[in-house]
């Protein structure tokens, strides 16, 4: 088969039936300079929009092209191709190659350890548990939130107005944060494991355009299916996945991992100090005490996969459960059952909003440390200003479909900088969604998400200012969690003052933000922030500094798209959840090191990229070298990934090299 890229194709050959197939089969032919019969098969690769000329907005395309003269046809069209002026880009088709994972599970080496432990079921944790558990490791995995069908009904729930779960929500549940999002499969990386991530998500019943879409997404809908779909495939090879059950400590012993202990809540039934007037919250805690009951019921009636010491201990924690309409705390009493588990291999795949992971981990003497991200808002316009902007005439041809955008840019240094700060946009929605993404108790936080067919009134996107290590307050590792905390408790704060309910969003127009005015609603768009606005200065709960690129960033960035900054668009606040705010340094063996041997320089830690395949097999002198802990860091938590794509890559990466030095051994 050939392959022709960067093929120009007209609008109407997106359309479905023979119409467009006739349109594409005579660009191809043009391409190669033959009759439209003499091609037998054409597969669609790959296609793009380019909108760069408003008046001219086409697809690009890579086909593979099968010639009725096989493979001496296909040669030949090549060879002439290169003597032709002009010619597109053509050379042999190489089939995708599906993903080769090692057998070891009946090793001397594997029957030798505990199985491995997966922390967390976001995309890395997810990817890496399926590649364990196809090399016959039986991985345990364990996430502290919900299963997804569980976790979409508690969402729903506080959408509604119910109480905050902090165990089960936008951030913390089967899928992680990315399950209520775009649902984007793009990526700025360059990784040979990209290509494998695709292919498997369509394996879990994610569409098949994913895998010639230049911006693949998903969409939250789907997603939801799909992520139950891997979790089953990981148990039908031989895993096991525990919800409602979370990592609360880490033992080393002589340098290397040796125990984990992991924890389950136990709600009581009805919440304690509930007043009458939040029944709601009482079903709710019911609710899930039961699921969770009968949950441990299951498992202790199970036969045991692996021997370990198990401790049980009941404890008092305390779950604060905001009173409907006001912004006073309840107190719930949680009971929890700890155990202890043999461990000499955990992958650490917790999200970047588990931060009291990062504090076992960091108390645990594993080395981390501070890492840049941004903060910002959420900015909404109407769809159809985005599409007329992107799109010019073409706007509503039915090909096209909601447009996106990215913007960014390096703006000069503010009073008291010795740089000037990167601003952007960040996962953009098209025809999405504002969602209330809090993850704790009096902390407003908002993300973006759409659903597959992006088909709602608006687009969001992130509106985020670059922040690092000099914002801080402090040398801690996790000092970058108090500035977002101190963000997005100024949020909640601000919100109740201009008169919201607990956990509405405090929002305001691009107008007012620039006037310096708290104004009123938007005369055009809408909110979706399913809790409600409350209309305010954004200025009395972002940084100044940040407000200060916003103001600077948001007249020139509308110059890039026009109608971006347009009055009656609406920022809604706070988003400081886009990335992790710590890396927890791991070495070229994937691996985290504890704090003294880093300090000893026994440990060069790895940048975050990804590499290939070979890079993780731990083959080189340097990796030899370095010790073995035991512990894995992997995915966006841990700070080696940006997205659903990064994070699952980082996840079969990872994997691969646990496998490897297992093997190895």
């Amino acid at each position: 088969m050939l392959e022709i890229s960067n093929l120009a194709l007209p609008l109407d050959a997106g359309l479905e039936g023979k119409q467009a197939d006739k349109l594409v089969r005579r660009a191809a032919a043009r391409a190669l300079n033959i009759p439209p019969n003499n091609i037998i098969e054409i597969r669609l690769l790959k296609r793009s929009v380019d909108a760069r000329k408003k008046h001219d907005v086409h697809f690009v395309a890579t086909l593979g092209v099968e010639l009725a003269g096989g493979a001496q046809a296909e040669a030949a069209a090549i060879e002439a191709a290169a003597l032709r002026k002009g010619a597109a880009n053509m050379k042999a088709h190489r089939p995708y190659e599906p993903l080769q994972v090692p057998q070891i599970g009946d090793s001397p080496q594997a029957q030798n350890e505990p199985r491995p432990i997966v922390v967390g079921t976001g995309p890395a944790g997810l990817f890496c548990a399926l590649y364990l558990a196809r090399a016959g490791l039986r991985p345990l995995v364990v996430e502290r939130g919900a299963a997804v069908d569980e976790r979409m009904a508690a969402v729903d729930a506080f959408n509604a107005g119910e109480p905050l779960d902090p165990h089960t929500n936008i951030q913390y549940g089967e899928g992680g944060a990315g399950t209520f999002s775009d649902g984007k499969l793009t990526t700025n990386i360059k990784s040979p494991w990209a290509q494998h991530v695709l292919h498997l998500f369509v394996e879990a019943g994610a569409p098949e355009e994913i895998l010639w879409q230049a911006k693949p997404h998903i969409g939250t809908d789907l997603l939801v299916d799909i992520v139950r779909n891997i979790r089953k495939q990981i148990e039908q090879a031989g895993g096991e996945v525990r919800f409602n059950t979370q990592l609360t400590a880490l033992h080393f012993e002589n340098g290397h991992l040796a125990q984990a202990e992991i924890t389950r809540p136990q709600p009581t039934q009805t919440l304690r100090g509930c007043s009458t007037n939040c029944p709601e919250s009482a079903q709710a805690e019911g609710r899930q005490a039961e699921a969770v009951q009968a949950e441990t019921l299951q498992l202790a009636s199970a036969k045991p996969e692996i021997s370990h010491a198990e401790v049980l201990q009941s404890e008092t924690a305390q779950l604060e459960t905001p009173q409907s309409g006001v912004g006073k705390l309840e107190t719930a009493q949680i009971e929890t059952t700890a155990e202890l588990v043999p461990a000499s291999r955990v992958v650490l795949a917790c999200g970047h909003s588990a931060r009291d992971t990062f504090e076992l981990v960091r108390d645990a003497g594993v080395h981390m440390e501070q890492k840049p991200f941004s903060v910002g808002v959420r900015i909404e316009h109407s769809q159809q200003l985005i599409n007329r902007s992107q799109y010019g005439k073409a706007a509503d041809h039915p090909a096209l479909g909601a447009a996106d955008y990215k913007l960014s840019m390096h703006l000069r240094p503010q009073k008291g900088e010795e740089q000037g700060r990167g601003v952007y946009t960040f996962c953009m929605c098209p025809g999405g969604e504002v969602v209330c993404a809090a993850s704790e108790p009096e902390g407003v936080v908002v993300n973006g998400m759409s659903r597959f067919a992006r088909d709602g009134q608006n687009a969001n996107s992130a509106l985020l200012v670059g922040v690092g290590p000099e914002d801080f307050d402090g040398e801690d590792p996790l000092a970058g969690i108090k500035l977002q905390r101190e963000m997005e408790q100024a949020a909640y704060r601000t919100a109740i003052a201009a008169g919201g309910e607990p956990y509405q969003a405090p929002a305001q127009t691009v107008g007012d933000f620039l006037a310096h005015r708290a104004g009123g609603p938007s005369k055009q768009v809408k909110p979706t922030y399913a809790r409600g606005v409350a209309w305010c200065d954004l200025h009395e709960c972002l940084p100044p500094f940040v407000a200060r690129a916003m103001e600077q960033a948001l007249p020139q960035l509308d110059r890039r798209l026009h109608g971006f900054a347009d009055p009656q668009a609406v920022l809604t606040g706070v988003e400081t959840r886009s990335s992790s705010p710590v890396r927890i340094v791991r070495g070229k063996n994937m691996q985290a090191q504890l704090a003294a041997a880093s300090a000893s320089g026994c440990v060069q830690g790895e940048a975050s990229t990804s590499l290939g395949p070979s890079a993780a097999y731990g083959q080189s002198a340097d990796v030899a070298l370095e010790p073995e802990t035991g512990l894995y860091p992997c995915g966006e938590g841990a700070g080696y990934a940006g997205g659903i794509m990064s994070a699952a890559c980082d996840g079969l990466r990872v994997a691969s090299a646990l496998v490897e030095s297992l093997r190895l051994k």
